[in-house]
């Protein structure tokens, strides 16, 4: 059987490092929102509460919304798998330039992060499941929690302990955020 495993880390380092990514998060966020703004308005993008980023689960930067009936500035492309997406074309030096530029507007970088520095892996291979699991992060002012959907990911984690995590009760998670924060 398997069942739910809750980790917390409460160390000053996680703490620290959780506030720091955050202020740095939200200073990258504003840089791209501003990037995107002027973008869009000097090529007929989408109306502003209608503009949107999109990305890669490692947060690198891809490519933006654009409207189907909008051309396509220079230097980019629709997504054949997604024509409401337009991503640089790299085969331009236009698109080349867009490319590096979306580049540079990417990150910070969180599951690198959490695993670099605070020592817990992104994914648990759990070869009794054949599956991969990956990690859920709640990042709150006092602790930073992380879920993964099978206790058996405990065995493939190393030694977490080393870096703050404690492994909780998932009563306690309830407990504090709620059933359906699961």
């Amino acid at each position: 059987m398997t069942a739910l495993l809750v980790y917390k880390n409460e160390s000053a380092t996680a703490v620290s490092w959780m506030q720091d990514y955050k202020r740095r998060y939200k200073a990258k966020r504003t840089e791209v929102m501003d990037w995107l703004d002027r973008f869009c308005d000097a090529h007929g993008g989408p109306p502003k509460a209608e503009r949107a980023t999109w990305s890669y689960n490692d947060g690198r930067l891809t490519g933006i919304g654009w409207p189907r009936e909008s051309d396509v500035p220079k230097g980019w492309r629709r997504k054949p798998d997604n024509r409401d997406q337009i991503v640089p074309h790299r085969g331009s030096r236009v698109g080349k330039d867009a490319d590096k530029l979306l580049a540079q507007l990417s990150g910070p970088f969180l599951d690198d992060e959490v695993e670099k520095q605070l020592g817990m892996p992104r994914r648990a291979w759990v070869i009794e499941h054949s599956r991969s699991y990956r990690y859920g992060l709640r990042m709150e002012d006092d602790a930073l929690w992380v879920t993964w959907g099978s206790r058996d990911c405990a065995e493939k984690l190393g030694d977490v302990a080393a870096h703050g995590w404690v492994r909780v009760p998932v009563a306690e998670y309830i407990e504090r955020f709620g059933e359906d924060a699961l």
